[in-house]
């Protein structure tokens, strides 16, 4: 029987939003009982049968419930088991490979299915077949995390450890380390066996190096660390030890150091009595693990700094390069104890001038200018530089950078294949250092500029310009100077000073950086901008192809330079083939005329100039909407692409409130009837870009930042337009977790990217005292501030919005579209499994624990595309001046919080609808309640809480419909 072709495609990975999860989830079952059905009906030798059976691992991974777990591992138990044991072994082997991939999904099976495939499986253990034993005993390893307190299963295993075959030997040793991983008691039963066999002379030494590796997990309770440790060390002492044993007895017992903590500084002086150690292997063992226990903060923190000094003593005698580089890789990791470093810096700065020789060698340069720059940066560091006793460290940053800078003129000149290699080490060296201090930063730009610029073998003028990339954006600012602007256009109006594409797509992204760091983005120097883009259209397509094209533009958007980005993707689109592309592209062509309409006309005259005024915003408005159609036509073809879509339309809805209100404004009639809806909606806009902040877990903090910014701007808009119709009853509304941000922006007000808020805000001081014209006037030069202020592109725009999601599944099972019938006062049980699906690029532990907001009502709150108005406690559900009333809420909403085990999550929820608490909300709004039957919605919305205390509303937001009758 074959497998049928539609499996591979509906077990693929799929992009659906989260309003089709409960579609997909219909669907799981139908692949389920396919793939039961093919290999049901297999020929157990047929390749497809063992096809099928592999297909389960991809299976569970994008459906990892309960509800298909447990038949799934259930199955494979009854096939791994077979007819009258005497299945193929071949399938065993595949079947294997299953519990392999996805021991992970194990936790989720229940008891009853845990004691059923255990008996199964645990059957073939007594068969007469070797290989047969040897796979079960594989599984049962597999499955240690559901064997940690079954003492028989575990008996069964131990009885196999005296068989004469070598491989179920190596099995039997693979399950008692998998089980001794997870249980205490086990350890504290076998530790006595495992001492047995690795002092037994007639073991193979394979099998006593397989059983020393497995102490390292004896370490559950202070005596079994204890008894571990110290026969490790009596076995060290042995004379028939080999290089690999000794190695393998210095790990084992830097593991169990490194879990039990409290034999850490014994085992830290341990190691480093032994760094004398003539086998040069053996030392070589022993700086591995002292640089494993260096990584960690928790067991760095024990290290003191004599163990720098005799770490820096070995790095100045080691005459072997791997013991020198692995010693030099110690010291830069022991500098994240700041405290010891520098307590090691003040004493032995002569010793520590040293490296310096290091700083050119081929192999050392690298490491070492990064031990020299995290010592630089502590020297800079306000926190820490006190405790430094002299300038020393400025002049050592001094001299480095010249003698880089003196190989690296050497390097340029020679033409061989190595010098090339070596260039590269020298300029990751000089960006290192570099990056330590702003002065030393525009000192280094400075000179690769210069040398771009004199460079006659242009050859290497590319991987010049793009090592100045990363010094640049470790600057937060720069004193206006167009000393670098300058030498940037004479580079690019050089003729062939690149020999490749690369150059001027890095010496563009520098300038790009350099105005907007130099606060130059504004209309007063439009002219530079212009001269720019002259540059860039001269360019052909020897010079410069599409994809650099659009390298640039990006670079453009980000800094605010939107002219330039318009100039580059206007001369790309015409080489753009797919409509996909197109559309991509168009929309960020449309976003960048937008702004570059607001960027090239000075707004500062609102006041004034009425039909001026409009007819730019109305323009940008209309570039923006076009944008807006672009993305929603790429999400029809494509992808969805949810940020995007939300960002463009909050930007129009921005902007068009301040049209709106502006206009009134500009009126004599009465204002405050029409400015009262410009005020809500600016309260709900601050809302929206607040929660737009929150909807993808993996955005990154400039685009949080920029989102928080307009979240900002918002309510001082709304808060002006309060005070001037005098109706002060809105708070502000800023969250106390943005006073830090507050005070940032105020620390950079010289820098146009941050828009100096504070200065919006001291506008309100004695408001009340100034005239209404006076007034008024104010309101048009904060409108101006924000309309001439750059809206930088945020980072995420560009990305696909692949953001972790949770999938969830309910028992009993609940389509969206079905009504279920409850009557009053009665609890209907709603169980709610879940899975957080992408969290390969994204660690687990980051997650504090999921947050299920249910919210019961009497009408339709849901808001299909991104649900903003399934919010709690002070959220905009909840507020009077929301569009949704508090009285369609039945009861309070209920916040259930859960910890997932690693990928999982499952709790109960009570669905209840209280008869009295209806008929109050009823009365309230003076109603009388005739017919008693009533129509309502249950709503849950599901988000993530990380270690930072921060709400992700990641999703799904689901509905369902309930009729409540007596």
């Amino acid at each position: 029987m074959n497998i049928p072709s539609s499996l591979p495609i509906l077990l693929a990975d799929n992009k659906q939003s989260s309003s089709e999860y409960e579609e997909d989830l219909q669907d799981a079952l139908s692949i389920f009982l396919e793939l039961q059905k093919v290999i049901d009906q297999s020929d157990k030798e047929n390749k497809e049968n063992h096809e099928a059976i592999l297909y389960i691992i991809k299976f569970l991974d994008k459906y990892p419930f309960p509800t298909f777990v447990n038949p799934a591992f259930l199955k494979l138990s009854e096939w791994f088991l077979g007819n009258n044991l005497i299945a193929r072994n071949t399938l065993r082997s595949t079947i294997l490979k299953v519990f392999e991939k996805s021991s992970h999904h194990l936790i989720r099976l229940n008891q009853a299915t845990c004691d059923t495939a255990l008996k199964k499986i645990t059957m073939v253990l007594y068969s007469s077949d070797p290989t047969a034993r040897i796979l079960t005993l594989r599984i049962l390893g597999y499955m240690s995390q559901v064997l940690y307190d079954r003492v028989d299963i575990q008996h069964s295993v131990i009885q196999h450890i005296n068989s004469t075959n070598a491989e179920e030997i190596n099995a039997v040793l693979f399950a008692i380390d998998k089980i001794c991983e997870r249980s205490a008691a086990f350890a504290n039963n076998v530790i006595d066996l495992l001492i047995s066999i690795i002092q037994d002379n007639q073991r193979s030494p394979t099998v006593k190096l397989r059983t020393i590796k497995i102490l390292r997990h004896i370490h559950h309770t202070y005596p079994l660390a204890e008894k571990s440790i110290q026969f490790c060390k009596q076995l060290l002492t042995e004379s028939d030890n080999d290089d690999e044993r000794t190695a393998t007895i210095f790990r084992v017992l830097t593991i169990l150091a490194k879990k039990s903590l409290v034999h850490m500084p014994e085992h830290i002086d341990f190691l480093f009595e032994n760094l004398n150690n003539k086998n040069l292997a053996i030392q070589y063992s022993i700086l591995e693990n002292i640089h494993m226990l260096t990584k960690k903060e928790n067991t760095l923190t024990f290290f003191q700094p004599n163990h720098i000094l005799i770490i820096f003593q070995k790095i100045i005698d080691y005459e072997e390069e791997i013991l020198k580089l692995k010693a030099l890789n110690i010291l830069y990791t022991l500098t994240n104890n700041k405290d010891i470093y520098i307590s090691f810096l003040n004493q032995n700065m002569n010793l520590f001038q040293k490296l310096f020789q290091f700083i050119t060698h081929t192999k050392y340069n690298i490491i070492t200018c990064k031990i020299l720059a995290k010592s630089f940066g502590l020297y800079s560091d306000s926190l820490y530089g006190k405790q430094f006793n002299d300038n020393s460290m400025i002049s050592l940053g001094n001299e480095s950078t010249q003698l880089l800078f003196y190989q690296l003129i050497n390097e340029l000149n020679n033409k061989t294949t190595f010098s090339r290699d070596y260039l590269v080490h020298i300029l990751q060296s000089i960006i290192i250092i570099s990056t330590t201090t702003s002065d030393i930063a525009l000192n280094t730009i400075d000179r690769i500029l210069s040398i771009i610029l004199d460079n006659k073998n242009t050859e290497n003028n590319a991987l010049l310009a793009k090592a100045i990339i990363p010094i640049l954006k470790s600057i937060d600012h720069i004193e206006s100077d167009n000393q670098y602007i300058i030498k940037i256009i004479q580079i690019l109006s050089k003729e062939n000073i690149f020999q490749s594409y690369d150059g001027y797509v890095y010496i563009l992204k520098i300038f790009n950086v350099f105005m907007n760091k130099q606060n130059k983005v504004s209309t007063e120097n439009i002219e530079l901008i212009k001269k720019v883009i002259e540059i860039i259209n001269s360019f052909t397509e020897d010079m410069i192809d599409s994809w650099d094209l659009f390298r640039i533009s990006k670079s453009a958007m980000f800094n605010g330079l939107y002219p330039i980005a318009s100039c580059t993707i206007e001369k790309l689109i015409p080489n753009i083939e797919t409509e996909t592309m197109h559309c991509w592209i168009s929309s960020l062509l449309n976003i960048s005329k937008a702004n570059s309409q607001l960027l090239e006309n000075n707004l500062n005259n609102i006041i004034n100039d009425k039909r001026h005024t409009l007819d730019i915003i109305n323009t940008v408005i209309d570039y923006l909407r076009k944008a807006h159609l672009n993305i929603k036509t790429l999400t029809t073809i494509h992808f969805p692409r949810d940020f995007q879509d939300w960002y463009i339309q909050l930007y129009i809805d921005l902007l068009t409130n301040i049209k709106s209100s502006y206009v009134i404004l500009k009126m004599n009639y009465p204002r405050n009837p029409r400015l009262q809806y410009n005020i809500e909606n600016f309260c709900e806009l601050a809302h929206k870009y607040e929660f737009l902040s929150h909807a993808y877990f993996d955005i990154d903090p400039d685009s949080i930042i920029h989102l928080e910014r307009l979240k900002l701007i918002c309510l001082i808009l709304s808060k002006y337009l309060q005070l001037f119709i005098k109706n002060d009853n809105y708070n502000l509304e800023i969250n106390t977790n943005l006073f830090p941000l507050m005070i940032a922006f105020k620390e950079k007000s010289k820098n146009t990217k941050y828009l100096p808020l504070y200065q919006l805000i001291e506008g309100i001081i004695n408001w009340h005292t100034i005239p209404e014209t006076e007034q008024i006037n104010k309101i048009f030069n904060i409108y101006s501030s924000v309309l001439n202020s750059v809206q930088y592109i945020p980072p995420f725009f560009f990305k696909m919005c692949t953001s972790i999601r949770i999938q969830v599944s309910t028992d009993p099972y609940w389509n969206p579209g079905e009504v279920k019938v409850l009557k009053y006062d009665e609890n209907l049980i709603l169980k709610i499994d879940g899975i957080i699906q992408g969290l390969d690029n994204i660690h687990s532990s980051n997650i504090k624990y999921i947050e299920v907001v249910m919210i019961q009502s009497l009408n339709n709150i849901y808001n299909s595309h991104k649900n903003i108005n399934i919010r709690y406690d002070n959220s905009i559900i909840l507020k009077e001046k929301s569009n949704v009333s508090k009285h369609q809420i039945i009861g309070t909403p209920k916040i259930y919080k859960v910890k997932p085990n690693k990928s999982f999550f499952s709790l109960t929820c009570p669905i209840f609808f209280p008869k009295y608490e209806i008929f109050k909300n009823f009365m309230n709004k003076g109603e009388m309640l005739i017919n008693l039957n009533i129509h309502a919605y249950v709503s849950f919305h599901i988000q993530i809480i990380d270690q930072d205390g921060i709400i992700w509303n990641v999703g799904p937001d689901l509905q369902f419909q309930v009729e409540v009758n007596p």
